[in-house]
């Protein structure tokens, strides 16, 4: 039952835009740093019951920013696949169908469009790993079961072998590369051309250039963004001066970067906008949009009038020098995200570390409220530099915290659920990426471990995004699974049951922190009776229907969970929920609205319908019972180690100032 990639499962093929894997860093050095292919082929499956193979071209909508020979040339290579195919008698071939990858970007195959590649998958129809599967004709869909102009051949049923799976991809394979050197001159020079129209030819409508100030709440994350767009093949360049743009003026040091470069599509697609088009399917396979700086929490502009800047194009992110003041008190201003890594590895090293519970406005540190203050003392003084070092994190000195309200933090023992699913759940192998990503000590509870007095080992327990239903029950029964998939062991089977979600809401009772990540929160809503709904249960995709889309969320930053963010964020909207709240019916329970969205202009990026479902709905609750609290972030705030905006309300919760460890 585990993920076969050990963070992220499946999303290894969702990896593409951040390159937070090594694996797909390294695939992308040879691709965008080495080689820069003019073809690119990803072969992948699929499930057994429909096609026996999709080729591309792929399902509108196409994305406005690719080059058109970037389509012409899936159309060239697909067509003659199916005719290769066709030709060699391979049944059940479909091709403008299911797949939307000419619109959004998160894989490699569709990456590769926006790098003038020809962006390329295939999907075959899957066996039971090496086992033959039988297929009967009724179990086929309709749409696969009668011929089209996209399904010329249907396939009628039968078995499926691994050896089918092996013929279909060598014959298409081999139809792939007689096209390309049939071609070779005419792919060659279109690489050329789709590059050098990107530098020479402006289209109207986009603009000159994106431009990052330098001046940023969260420095750190910043440059680590410009990191990932450069890796990407993003040209960066920077001010040796301060500069005017489109009637505004940026400081020196801001980071410029012009779309009249090579892969301007790229720079399109991370950092401007897109319209999706009317008329086309709603259902996407993924993201609607990109717009890697927003989610990342980093502010940017885009110009759109020509402009004159001293400028210095870099090869590398430039990041600062950073020092260790020589104070009493070190503070760490809680807008950083790196920050909470230097204050978990100080707790872990037993330092003595404070939150402010206000802003901090003394002597020259003016720092918001839940910013870290760590006692300078002899014991931690190697390690406080080495930190702030590795983290990039610029540190203030105070002499005293005088007149300053703290509270003092501990190390707080995390555990992280991880449910038994057939294929893993994903949300949860992220989780464990930006736990490890920044330091954080966390231990795995698989639903064995949810039995007796949790507070014993844990003082915060992190449900990531998952059906309320697999949470509590688990899988279906073994006999039913055993049809298709093979029998589980009953070690892998059920769920927390309702003795774990007794032994949970003790843990919250007794002064413990739970906190459930995007659809997990309702499971506890119900079971615990708190005074939170989800107001999106039941709603049809006539009602609502919002692909993975970045959101507006307005923020009280004075709020614990809400620490160090902005008053306005953009929160990843991925099949998650929103909820209203009321007055708590006991005394037992409080709730406060940390996050909420506004009554309108709701969508910042991507696509959606029903707005009016959303207006004003919270997106973050904090619910108190008893001695401990409920942390109901309603969104993906860790999605694929991509939306570091949203990180510090789950950092937040993992710190909670007010609980009682």
């Amino acid at each position: 039952p585990w993920i076969y990639h050990h963070y992220a499962g499946h999303d290894n093929n969702r990896d593409g835009i951040a390159n937070n894997l090594v694996e797909t860093k390294a695939i992308s050095k040879v691709l965008w740093h080495d080689w820069f292919p003019q073809i690119y082929n990803d072969p992948h499956q699929m499930g057994k019951y429909s096609a026996r193979m999709f080729v591309p071209p792929f399902m509108d909508p196409a994305d406005p920013n690719i080059h058109p020979l970037i389509f012409s040339g899936i159309g060239l290579i697909g067509a003659n696949m199916v005719f290769n195919l066709q030709k060699d008698g391979f049944k059940g071939v479909v091709h403008d169908a299911m797949y939307t990858a000419a619109w959004w970007k998160g894989t490699l195959t569709s990456n590769a469009m926006v790098h003038n590649t020809i962006g390329y998958f295939t999907e075959e129809a899957s066996a039971n790993i090496a086992t033959p599967v039988y297929v009967e004709p009724n179990e086929i869909p309709k749409f696969y079961s009668q011929r089209s102009l996209r399904y010329l051949d249907p396939w009628p049923g039968g078995w499926w072998h691994l050896r089918d799976i092996v013929d279909y991809l060598l014959n298409s394979t081999m139809s792939l590369v007689e096209t390309a050197a049939q071609h070779k001159e005419d792919l060659l020079y279109n690489y050329y051309k789709m590059g050098k129209d990107a530098v020479d030819t402006h289209r109207p409508g986009d603009p000159f250039a994106f431009v990052i100030p330098s001046q940023q709440t969260d420095y750190p994350t910043t440059l680590r963004t410009l990191e990932m767009l450069q890796f990407g093949g993003a040209e960066i360049h920077q001010a040796k001066e301060a500069f005017v743009a489109d009637l505004t003026t940026f400081p020196a040091k801001s980071f410029v970067i012009f779309t009249a470069q090579p892969y301007r599509p790229y720079i399109l697609n991370m950092l401007g906008e897109r319209d999706y088009p009317a008329g086309v399917p709603q259902r996407l396979e993924d993201n609607a949009s990109h717009a890697l700086p927003m989610q990342m929490g980093v502010a940017f502009s885009q110009i759109e009038e020509p402009f004159e800047a001293s400028l210095e194009k870099l090869t590398t992110i430039p990041y600062p020098n950073v020092t260790t003041p020589s104070s009493t008190y070190i503070v760490l201003d809680a807008q950083v995200n790196a920050s909470y890594a230097v204050a978990i590895a100080l707790l872990h090293k037993d330092a003595d570390v404070y939150r402010s519970t206000e802003n901090i406005e003394k002597d020259a540190v003016k720092v918001p409220a839940g910013s870290f203050i760590i006692k300078n003392t002899p014991q931690i003084q190697n390690d406080l530099s080495n930190l702030l070092e590795k983290w990039h994190v610029t540190a203030h000195g105070l002499d005293n915290i005088d007149g300053i309200t703290t509270v003092e933090l501990r190390m707080p023992r995390i555990g992280l659920y991880q449910s038994f699913t057939r294929n893993g759940n994903m949300d949860e192998g992220w989780t464990r990426f930006v736990f490890d990503d920044f330091g954080i000590p966390f231990t795995t509870l698989h639903n064995a471990d949810m039995r007796g007095n949790l507070g014993k080992k844990f003082d915060v327990i992190v449900f990531p995004n998952e059906d309320p239903t697999i949470i509590k029950t688990g899988l279906p029964s073994p006999d039913y699974y055993g049809k298709r998939f093979g029998a589980f062991p009953p070690k892998y089977t059920g769920g927390v049951g309702e003795k774990g979600i007794e032994a949970l809401a003790n843990f919250v009772g007794q002064g413990g922190v739970l906190v459930a990540l995007d659809n997990a929160g309702t499971l506890f809503t119900k079971e615990f009776n708190l005074p939170v709904k989800n107001v999106l249960d039941g709603l049809s995709e006539s009602e609502f229907f919002v692909p993975t889309s970045l959101l507006k969320i307005k923020v009280d930053n004075q709020s614990p969970i809400g620490y160090g963010m902005p008053a306005e964020a953009a929160a990843m909207f991925f099949r998650s929920v929103a909820y209203s709240t009321r007055l708590p019916s006991s005394g037992d329970w409080d709730r406060r609205v940390v996050a909420s969205y506004p009554k309108d202009n709701i969508l910042l990026r991507g696509w959606m319908s029903g707005e009016e479902q959303l207006a004003r709905r919270a997106a973050v609750v904090d619910a108190g019972y008893k001695k401990g609290r409920v942390i109901l972030i309603g969104f993906r705030s860790q999605h694929r180690g991509q939306t570091q905006g949203t990180y510090k309300f789950l950092f937040n919760a993992l710190l909670y100032p007010e609980s009682n460890f």
